[in-house]
């Protein structure tokens, strides 16, 4: 029994010499489990660039067509990412439907869904914020469509326009929370949801003034802010 004590209490000391919080262990013990999306959808893209800029250049060069201007690096090499889809039919179809595309590749790209513990205080919060961005993204969706077909986009504009500000107010209650916290998992999500709120303000912010590449390039965006774990 009292070699039992002294290891335990040997080893609980070890974790805090490391940097364990009593925190941590309130979070392990009494935390509340979080689940981030899951997503599974089809990516125009074209790869092998020397540097982002590269990348970059070649979007830009080509926004008029309407594709959108996304560059992330991933098995060593700068892709320019132009545009998201959710099945491969209809990135075909994009592909086959715009000149500049037709020098594009399809790629299907997987975010797997994970399984968090994190402050009861926080929880709430952050699940909303993944929700309401994976809610953002499949409204970007339906007005790319209404854009492609010329159909009403008004009452699209008025949903995003109260998911913007549902994302923004959340965030700055979990800043506030996280001043306490200092939750890695927690500066994560706060992350994402303030890389769609700036996504999100060339769209409701500029009196209709957004093409079909700002949609694209928000799509994108908002999808990659979610692969964050």
């Amino acid at each position: 029994m009292i070699v039992l004590i002294v290891v335990t209490v040997t080893s609980i000391v070890t974790l805090f010499l490391r940097g364990f919080k009593f925190r941590d262990i309130e979070n392990q013990v009494f935390g509340q489990e979080i689940k981030t999306p899951v997503m599974k959808v089809w990516l125009l893209e074209k790869v092998g660039y020397d540097n982002k800029m590269a990348a970059f250049k070649a979007g830009i060069g080509a926004a008029q067509s309407g594709l959108g201007v996304c560059v992330i690096k991933t098995d060593n090499q700068w892709r320019w990412v132009a545009g998201v889809y959710k099945t491969y039919d209809e990135a075909q179809k994009a592909l086959s439907m715009n000149s500049v595309a037709l020098n594009l590749s399809i790629r299907e790209y997987k975010i797997e869904s994970k399984n968090f513990k994190i402050s009861r205080d926080a929880v709430f919060l952050c699940q909303n914020i993944l929700d309401r961005a994976v809610s953002v993204f499949e409204i970007l969706f339906t007005l790319r469509d209404n854009v492609e077909e010329k159909l009403s986009t008004e009452n699209l504009i008025m949903k995003l326009t109260t998911e913007y500000n549902h994302i923004k107010d959340n965030i700055q209650k979990l800043q506030d929370i996280n001043a306490t916290l200092k939750s890695p998992l927690v500066a994560s999500i706060i992350y994402i949801g303030n890389q769609n709120i700036l996504s999100l303000q060339k769209i409701i912010c500029g009196n209709n003034s957004y093409n079909l590449a700002d949609l694209n390039t928000v799509l994108l965006n908002t999808l990659f802010s979610l692969d964050n774990f």
